[in-house]
């Protein structure tokens, strides 16, 4: 093993522990749970699978494997989202669930690079993933849709601060501070997303470093403003395309048994 598949070992250990730690000092629920199961899940199943010679057991490998990071991400924001709703006594140690997100991107990021070389990334995009083939043709139209989607959304969440739509719903929390975190998921998937279409058709140099980075970091920013708001703003759309995104990007990864890490 290289320094970097160690770097990721490591984190997967770290975001364990935060994890079980905001559990043991604060509380558990079911997010907390979620994330926790797929976090464990991305470390114990590659072992498990590792049959080099038997391309269909691989193949189920990367499948468990991909799915099992998504649900550690999507896990990892949902139980953030939900700690730091408005109203909620769950801030004593949200530090915890802040640094396992912070944690659980990084693992992710660090671990495309670490078990998949560049040749194998470029020839994942050449050979027309789902993503590419069912939809769009390059990345940039999906950069557009789910900017598109995050532009409509401030937007929507900019009028609802104004004029105190979220008083209503979060009865007992009345705090326009609170409400302006609500800004936070779109805003930044937002910016986000127009800066990879702009390196998409300005060639700005930056696409080949930022679109693993900003898809992984997208799968928990987007959870967690869908529970921060409690289910009922407007992140609705912008996870449902980020993870359509997602799926549709890893399933020809899948299909074929390359390993592909989340």
């Amino acid at each position: 093993m290289n320094i970097l598949q160690w770097l990721v070992v490591l984190l997967w250990l770290i975001n364990l522990g935060l994890l079980i730690g905001y559990m043991a000092e604060q509380e558990v629920n079911g997010w907390v749970i979620t994330a926790l199961v797929g976090v464990a899940l991305t470390g114990v199943i590659p072992p498990l699978f590792r049959l080099k010679d038997n391309a269909k057991r691989e193949g189920c490998a990367t499948f468990l494997h991909v799915i099992s990071g998504v649900i550690g991400a999507a896990g990892s924001g949902l139980a953030l989202g939900y700690a730091a709703q408005c109203g909620k006594k769950s801030y004593d140690n949200i530090e915890l669930l802040i640094a396992a997100a912070i944690v659980n991107g990084l693992s992710g990021i660090v671990a495309h690079y670490a078990f998949i070389d560049k040749d194998k990334r470029d020839e994942i995009y050449k050979n027309k993933s789902l993503a590419y083939s069912l939809f769009f043709t390059e990345r940039g139209g999906w950069y557009a849709i789910i900017g598109g989607i995050s532009v409509f959304v401030s937007s929507l969440t900019f009028a609802w601060n104004a004029n105190d739509a979220y008083k209503a719903r979060d009865v007992g929390c009345d705090s326009k501070d609170h409400y302006s975190l609500y800004l936070i998921s779109p805003v930044v998937h937002m910016v986000a997303m127009l800066l990879l279409l702009a390196d998409q058709y300005f060639d700005l140099g930056i696409l080949q470093y930022l679109n693993f980075v900003v898809m992984h970091v997208a799968a928990i920013l987007s959870m967690f403003g869908l529970t921060l708001t409690r289910g009922w703003g407007g992140d609705w759309p912008i996870v449902l395309s980020v993870y359509l995104y997602i799926a549709l990007a890893h399933l020809t990864v899948t299909t074929r048994g390359d390993r592909q890490l989340s």
